[in-house]
């Protein structure tokens, strides 16, 4: 088998070179590697169990793939640039070790079920080091949150100081926003237990094969139900897709926090030196360059997963070479998100805060609501409550003083049932404290928030750490490798 052999040739022997060129996915499937090895081991051997080969025939098969993987592992492989994709090359290659019986491996599949069995396998292990890395990320969130836990700040709605946080509430804000990610991107993991093999070209494989046997060989739950819509769906790649798409837009959030945070008319936040440029023409600009980054390829995830959408509408049921896109999309969000997952856990646990700057940028209107809570519980109506208070602002407003600031006759007169005491008695830190209620952001309900957090963060390390056991195993059991060592 000579290289640029073509599957098809004995029906197309004249397809263009420069159509081949154009067509080939090798560049994009080749990290398929391990996955398509392993695969194929298995299912050679399943091959052999139900007569297709012999046992012989598969020893030797297995024996000429684990060649071929110490190979990769050891110092790569280069691929033909006539490859068509990663299947062909694998199987070339394996020709060109161990003789035309690598071509018997084939039987009964086809590259359409093969490459979404391999991509599910693929989507496991990055899924994987994906929470991994999230974890990381969480630790120094965690971190940050404890020593800068009492640290009152001003939270925002409409761009405008509402109410006083402690610091550390809004880290769980951006803690519990990437969780609700985690969960979705295990429901991807969950999605690619569902085995495709089997489904060959699109109307099932003619070879009796045990498919519920290669689905626990493969590391699958159970194999697909139907074999036409198996070929036709990219669920699973969208769903990935979506999930990097939410992380990337809660790192967005989160980088423009703190572009916002540090600028000079802010001040609240030192951003690590490390992590910074500066300018060709003004020394002395200190350029927040890696959330910026961060914020603008966040928007490609959101691109890469309507490009997929916008493939997977436009086409008919069965398979299409469109569908080949799906590792263009998938590969580059992933991509995306893994490098800034590498560097933001470090980014994290170097921010400082500026703690004065914090306090002076505190308005007294902060407090706004709480006057107006104190006459509601006194039996006001709240909107009576509210336009008491609302006059009172303006009125400072009109004057030019803080509101705690106004004669308290000017006060009494407005807010009418509340004494001099009552009034002095409002501050930030009796307005945290009255946020008592679950999820709140007084010191008692934040504590509850890390302990909960510090409990679904354990749940999600021995997910990590078991589901990655188990992935290794079919790897090593099969072809004598463990991707996560790569």
């Amino acid at each position: 088998m000579r290289k640029g052999f073509k599957a098809w040739q004995g029906r197309l022997p004249n397809t263009k070179s420069e159509l081949l060129t154009f067509s080939s996915s090798l560049e994009l499937d080749k990290r398929f590697f391990l996955q398509d090895a392993c695969l194929n081991s298995v299912y050679s051997e399943e091959l052999s169990l139900i007569g297709i080969i012999s046992k012989q025939e598969f020893e030797t098969i297995k024996s000429g793939i684990r060649s071929l993987v110490r190979e990769y592992l050891d110092k790569g492989i280069e691929f033909s640039n006539q490859d068509e994709d990663i299947h062909m090359a694998l199987e070339r290659l394996l020709f060109e070790r161990i003789g035309e019986v690598a071509f018997k491996m084939h039987a009964g599949k086809s590259r359409n079920d093969q490459v979404i069995t391999d991509f599910k396998m693929f989507l496991r292990v990055e899924i994987l080091n994906i929470l991994a890395e999230l974890n990381e990320l969480f630790d120094s969130f965690l971190e940050i949150s404890q020593k800068y836990e009492d640290v009152i700040m001003p939270a925002y709605t409409h761009t405008q100081q509402a109410q006083p946080i402690v610091f550390s509430h809004w880290v769980f804000a951006h803690l519990y926003g990437l969780f609700k990610c985690v969960k979705k991107v295990i429901e991807v993991y969950d999605s690619c237990k569902m085995l495709p093999l089997g489904s060959a070209a699109i109307a099932g494989s003619a070879y009796d094969l045990d498919r519920f046997r290669l689905a626990k060989k493969l590391g699958f739950e159970a194999p697909t139900f139907n074999s036409i819509e198996t070929i036709s769906s990219r669920d699973f790649a969208l769903d990935f897709l979506y999930a990097l798409s939410m992380i990337g837009i809660k790192l967005s959030r989160f980088s423009q926090d703190i572009i916002t945070f540090s600028s000079s008319e802010y001040g609240f936040v030192n951003v690590p030196d490390e992590f910074c440029t500066g300018s060709s023409i003004m020394p002395q600009k200190k350029n927040p360059d890696f959330l910026e980054l961060v914020r603008g390829r966040s928007s490609i995830t959101i691109g890469n997963l309507i490009s997929l959408l916008t493939v997977m509408k436009g086409l008919s049921t069965g398979y299409h070479r469109d569908l080949q896109e799906d590792k263009t999309a998938v590969f580059s969000s992933l991509d995306i998100i893994s490098s800034i997952l590498a560097l933001l856990p470090e980014f994290v646990s170097k921010i400082t805060l500026n703690i004065d700057k914090i306090k002076h940028s505190l308005d007294q209107g902060l407090l706004a609501t709480d006057i107006a809570d104190y006459l509601a519980k006194r039996g006001v109506p709240f909107r009576e409550a509210h336009s008491r208070v609302g006059t009172l602002v303006r009125l400072a407003e009109e004057k030019g003083v803080k509101i705690f600031e106004l004669d308290f006759q000017d006060v009494k007169e407005i807010l009418k049932d509340v004494g001099f005491d009552e009034y002095k008695s409002f501050s930030f830190e009796s307005s945290i404290n009255a946020r008592n209620i679950y999820g709140g952001t007084s010191t008692t309900s934040v504590k509850r928030q890390r302990e909960q957090f510090i409990e679904i963060k354990k749940d999600l390390v021995s997910f990590i750490e078991a589901q990655k056991k188990k992935e290794a195993y079919i790897y090593i059991q099969s072809i004598d490798a463990n991707p996560f060592d790569l």
